[in-house]
């Protein structure tokens, strides 16, 4: 099955973005690709965030020493 729409990199957009991009001394070099360490910092960015907001709720409606449990 062939995909009639064009790609963005294919598109007058982006040879547009490019362009302002050149003129003002930057040469596009945005990488889209996620590696393990990136894959692991951000699953452990979230993970942090998570266990904090358990933690805290816990301690605040549970009893003394389940927010520890529950994190």
């Amino acid at each position: 099955m062939a995909d009639s729409k064009k790609s963005y990199e294919q598109s007058a957009g982006h040879a547009e973005d490019v362009k302002t991009l050149h003129s003002m001394g930057y040469a596009q070099g945005l990488s889209h690709r996620m590696g393990s360490f990136q894959n692991f910092a951000m699953s452990f960015s979230i993970i942090c965030i998570l266990a904090g907001g358990i933690c805290h709720w816990t301690s605040l409606l549970g009893r003394r020493g389940y927010d520890w449990a529950a994190a």
